[in-house]
C-alpha cells in the first residue's frame, strides 16, 4: 500500500523517481521487444526452413503415390481410391479437374465450389514444365500462413488428361507455431514480470529512503524540528549512512535552535526588563500638565534610541522654569537605548550647572564625545519656558521644532544651531529666543516618522511631516498627535525606525 500511496504521489517534470523510472520503464519494455523479436524471428526461419523440406517431401510422396493410380473421368471408383490414398497422406480435401478447368469430382462436396484463379495459373506453369521438364506436379508456397497449393499430373487414360489440385498444410508446423505465440507470450509475460520485480526491489531499496529523506528534509525546513529520516538500518549502503547523517544534522540543528531559543527568550526577558527600566527614565507628565503634553512613543524594538524629559525649575530671580528636552540617539535598539541612559546622566549634571540650553547642550554633547570618542551621536533639543511665556530653545542637529499659533499657521521652525551631540568637544549652540502666545503649540517628532517609507520606497519628508502638523494644529493635542501619526501609518506599511512624537500647548 505504502509502494502505491507513494507512487501517486510522483509529480511529472519534478519527481526524480517519476524521471528514473519513465527511463527504465521504456528501456525495459524496449529490452523485452527487441530480443523477443529476435527471438520469434529465429524461430519462424527455422520453422520456414522445415515447412519447405516437409511440404516438398509430401509433394514427391504424394507425386509417387498418385502416379500408380488409375483415374478415368467415368470411374467413379478409381476417385474413391484416389481419395483413400490421399487420406492416408492427411490431405482431406482435394479437386480432380480436366484441361479445360472443369472439375471432374471434388471432395468434400460441395456443387458451388469453383477452383481458385491461381490454379488456373499453375496448371499452366505445369503444363509448360512438363513439356521441358520430367515433373508431374507444381507447388505454390505461402511461407506467411505456411500453406501450399500444389497440382499434379494424373496419368493419362488415353486422350483424356485429369489434374488434382490439392491445398496442402502441415498438422505439426501449425502446431509448432502456435507453440511458438506461446512461448513468445510467455517470453514477455516473463520479462515483465521479471522487470517489474526488479523495479519494485529498486524503489524499495533505494527511492523508498529518498523519499523519507525529503520528507524529514521538508518537515525540518517547515520548522518540525523532530522530524527524523527512519526506516530499518540494516544493510549498511550510502543511504543508510545519509540518513544516518541526516539524523545527526537534525538533531544538532534542533539543539542548536532549542540553545538559540532559549537564549533568545532569555534576551527577551532582559530587554523586556529594558524598557521597563527605560520607561521609568521618562517623565511624569503631570511636571508639565498646563502644557497638555501629548505623546506618541513607539520604539522600534524592546527599547528605544528616542528619549524626552520635563523638567520644573525655580528660577533665582524667582518664578519657574519649564524645561523640556528630547534626544534621538543613532540608530536603534539597545545601543541606542544605552546612549540615551548616559545622555539622560550628563543632561542632569548639566542642568544643575546651567538652564541656558546652548551651555546644556555644550556640556551634554563634551561628556558623549569624552565617553564615547565620537562612535555614538545624537540629535537632542533643550528649552526652557518662563512664567511670562518666553521660549529660550536651542537645536542640536534635530529636525526643526514647530511652533503653531492659534490660527492654524506656522509662526516659526526652529531649525538646528549646532551639530549633532558627541561629535565636538565644546560648541557654542544657538539659542533661539520666542515670546509664545496662548494657545500655541509646539510640536517635536523624530526623524523614525519623516524617514517612514512607503510600499515605493518614497519618505514621509519633513515637508509633507510639516503640513500634516498645520493640518491638525487646531485640534487638542490628544487628538492632534493621534490624527498625525494615524496619518504617517497610513502613508508607510511599517517604521523602520523608533518613532516618537510630542506636542505641547501654551496655556491661556
Amino acid at each position: 500500500m505504502n509502494l502505491w500511496r507513494n507512487l501517486a504521489r510522483l509529480r511529472p517534470r519534478k519527481s526524480l523517481r517519476f524521471k528514473i523510472l519513465s527511463i527504465y520503464g521504456v528501456i525495459a519494455l524496449g529490452t523485452i521487444v527487441f530480443f523477443t523479436g529476435l527471438i520469434f524471428e529465429n524461430q519462424t526461419d527455422l520453422l520456414t526452413a522445415n515447412f519447405r523440406h516437409e511440404i516438398h517431401n509430401l509433394v514427391r510422396s504424394v507425386s509417387e503415390t498418385i502416379g500408380k493410380q488409375k483415374v478415368t473421368a467415368r470411374d467413379t471408383e478409381s476417385f474413391r481410391e484416389l481419395a483413400a490414398t490421399l487420406f492416408a497422406q492427411n490431405i482431406r480435401a482435394f479437386t480432380v479437374f480436366d484441361d479445360q478447368s472443369r472439375i471432374v469430382f471434388h471432395t468434400p462436396a460441395d456443387t458451388n465450389f469453383q477452383l481458385p484463379q491461381w490454379v488456373g495459373q499453375q496448371t499452366q506453369e505445369l503444363r509448360a514444365g512438363s513439356a521441358l521438364f520430367e515433373t508431374n506436379h507444381n507447388v505454390l508456397l505461402d511461407e506467411n500462413d505456411f500453406v501450399a497449393s500444389a497440382v499434379f499430373r494424373l496419368p493419362a487414360q488415353g486422350k483424356e488428361q485429369l489434374y488434382l489440385h490439392a491445398p496442402l498444410s502441415l498438422a505439426t508446423i501449425t502446431e509448432r507455431l502456435h507453440q511458438i505465440y506461446w512461448q513468445v507470450l510467455i517470453a514477455v509475460l516473463w520479462g515483465l514480470l521479471l522487470n517489474v520485480v526488479f523495479g519494485v526491489f529498486v524503489y524499495r531499496t533505494i527511492f523508498t529512503r529518498v523519499f523519507q529523506l525529503q520528507q524529514a528534509t521538508e518537515d525540518v525546513a517547515a520548522g518540525n524540528l523532530t522530524a527524523r529520516a527512519v526506516w530499518k538500518r540494516s544493510d549498511d549502503d550510502e543511504l543508510d549512512r545519509m540518513g544516518d547523517a541526516f539524523n545527526s544534522m537534525a538533531e544538532k540543528i534542533e539543539e542548536t535552535v532549542t540553545a538559540i531559543s532559549r537564549m533568545n527568550a532569555e534576551m527577551q526577558q532582559e530587554l523586556a526588563f529594558g524598557r521597563d527600566v527605560q520607561e521609568s527614565f521618562l517623565p511624569d507628565a503631570a511636571t508639565f500638565s498646563h502644557f497638555a503634553p501629548a505623546i506618541i512613543y513607539e520604539p522600534f524594538r524592546e527599547v528605544s534610541g528616542d528619549i524626552y524629559g520635563f523638567y520644573k525649575l525655580r528660577a533665582r530671580s524667582g518664578g519657574n522654569l519649564h524645561c523640556f528636552f528630547f534626544a534621538d540617539a543613532t540608530g536603534h535598539g539597545v545601543s541606542a537605548a544605552l546612549v540615551t541612559t548616559v545622555i539622560l546622566q550628563h543632561l542632569r549634571s548639566a542642568i544643575n550647572r546651567s538652564v541656558r540650553p546652548g551651555q546644556v547642550l555644550d556640556q551634554v554633547g563634551g561628556k558623549m564625545e569624552a565617553t564615547f570618542q565620537a562612535r555614538f551621536n545624537a540629535t537632542a533639543v533643550f528649552g526652557v519656558i518662563t512664567d511670562s511665556g518666553i521660549l529660550y530653545i536651542s537645536n542640536a542637529g534635530h529636525l526643526p521644532v514647530m511652533v503653531i499659533g492659534t490660527d492654524g499657521t506656522l509662526r516659526k521652525a526652529i531649525p538646528p544651531g549646532g551639530p549633532v551631540l558627541g561629535v565636538m568637544d565644546q560648541f557654542s549652540y544657538e539659542e533661539e529666543r520666542l515670546q509664545l502666545l496662548p494657545g500655541d503649540r509646539i510640536v517635536i517628532y523624530s526623524d523614525g516618522l519623516t524617514e517612514a517609507p512607503s510600499a515605493t520606497g518614497q519618505f514621509f519628508g519633513t515637508d509633507r511631516m510639516q503640513d500634516t502638523v498645520v493640518r491638525y494644529a487646531q485640534l487638542p493635542t490628544r487628538e492632534m498627535v493621534e490624527h498625525i501619526f494615524q496619518e504617517v501609518k497610513d502613508f508607510c506599511p511599517r517604521f523602520t525606525d523608533d518613532v516618537t512624537l510630542l506636542a505641547l500647548s501654551v496655556p491661556e
